[in-house]
C-alpha cells in the first residue's frame, strides 16, 4: 500500500498470455484503496471493464445518465469508453473499495447476466460482500504472478468464474418472462442436439431446461411445432441420415451409435418415417434409383 496523498493504494498489474486471451475474459488490473476526505476520481473513461466493490464508507457515482449513493457491500462497474465520476460521500466511515478491471470477449456478457447494464452500472442487494473471499485469492495471485505457468492460468480463471458465480447468487429470470423462455429453450434444443443419440427422455430435457415438465412439454410443441418425445425421435433420424448419406458405417454400427436397442428397433423408426429402409435410402443419396415403400402414417 502507498499513500498518494487523497488515498492509501495498491495497484497490480497483469499483463494476460495466449493461455489468457484463449479464455472468454481476463483480467489486466486490480487493486484496494483506502480513500481519504475529499477523495473524488474522474470523470474519466477507461478502456475495459472496471468492477469495484464497496467493502466501507459510501461512495457517489455518477454516470451517463444518473447518479447513485452506494454502500458497503454493493458493487459497480464501469464500462469501457463511457465517462464516470465516484467520490467520497461523507460519514463515520472513510470510503474503502477494491477493485478488478477486465477485458475479453466474455466480460460484458458476464456482467450482464449477473445485472450490470451500461445505463444502470450497479446492482441492488450486497454483492461485493459475497464476493470479498473470492476478490481476496484473484488479489493475492496477482501479486505473486507466474508468467508462462499455464496451471496458474487456469486456477486465475477458476477464481474469475467463483466471483461471477458468487455475484450471480440468488439471481434468477422470472419463468415466465420471453427472454427466460427463448433462453430454456435454447438450452434444451442444445440438450437434444447433443445428447439425442444417447437415448434421453423427455423428463430429462425437462431438467436440462430448468422447468417442469407439464410446462416444458407444452410451451416445447408450440415452439417447434412437435412433442418433445418425437423431437428427440427425429433428432436421431437426422443423424441417422447424414451417417447413412456421408459415412461407410454399416447399418448395425448406426443403429447402436445412435442409441437403438436393435438394429430391427432402428430399421422399423427409419422405415416409418421415411418410407425407405436405412439400405434403401443410402442407395437413394448416392445416385441409384429406388422405389419407395407406401408410407405409413402414425
Amino acid at each position: 500500500m502507498k499513500d498518494y496523498g487523497n488515498e492509501i493504494a495498491e495497484f497490480l498489474y497483469y499483463a494476460p498470455g495466449t493461455a489468457d486471451k484463449r479464455c472468454a475474459l481476463w483480467p489486466v488490473r486490480a487493486g484496494t484503496t483506502a480513500t481519504k476526505p475529499g477523495y473524488s476520481a474522474g470523470p474519466k473513461k477507461i478502456e475495459s471493464y472496471s468492477l469495484h466493490f464497496v467493502s466501507r464508507g459510501q461512495v457517489h457515482l455518477e454516470y451517463e445518465g444518473g447518479s447513485v449513493v452506494l454502500n458497503a457491500g454493493n458493487a459497480f462497474c464501469l464500462y469501457p469508453m463511457r465517462t464516470y465520476t465516484y467520490r467520497f460521500v461523507p460519514s463515520p466511515e472513510n470510503l474503502e473499495m477494491s477493485w478488478l478491471v477486465l477485458d475479453g470477449p466474455g466480460a460484458e456478457g458476464m456482467l450482464d447476466m449477473i445485472g450490470f447494464k451500461p445505463e444502470t452500472p450497479f446492482v441492488e442487494g450486497r454483492p461485493g460482500a459475497r464476493a470479498q473471499g473470492t476478490l481476496k485469492r484473484i488479489l493475492s495471485l496477482l501479486r505473486n504472478p507466474s508468467p508462462g505457468d499455464l496451471s496458474a492460468v487456469l486456477r486465475l480463471q477458476s477464481l474469475l468464474y467463483r466471483l461471477f458465480a458468487k455475484l450471480a447468487e440468488g439471481r434468477s429470470e422470472p419463468a415466465d418472462s420471453e427472454e427466460a423462455q427463448q433462453g430454456w429453450l435454447k438450452r434444451s434444443l442444445e440438450y437434444i442436439e447433443l445428447h439425442a443419440a444417447e437415448g434421453i427422455s423427455v423428463t430429462q430435457a425437462a431438467e436440462a431446461a430448468g422447468v417442469s415438465r407439464t410446462h416444458f412439454s407444452s410451451a416445447f410443441s408450440e415452439h417447434t411445432g412437435m412433442s418433445p418425445a418425437l423431437y428427440i425421435a427425429q433428432v436421431r433420424l437426422d443423424k441417422a441420415k447424414r451417417m447413412l448419406a456421408d459415412t461407410a458405417a454399416s447399418v448395425t454400427e448406426i443403429a447402436y451409435s445412435l442409441g437403438y436397442s436393435s438394429v430391427y428397433a432402428f430399421t422399423r423408426a427409419f422405415k416409418h418415417r421415411y418410407a425407405l429402409t436405412p439400405t434403401d435410402y443410402r442407395a437413394a443419396a448416392r445416385g441409384l434409383v429406388v422405389e419407395p415403400s407406401p408410407r405409413t402414417e402414425p
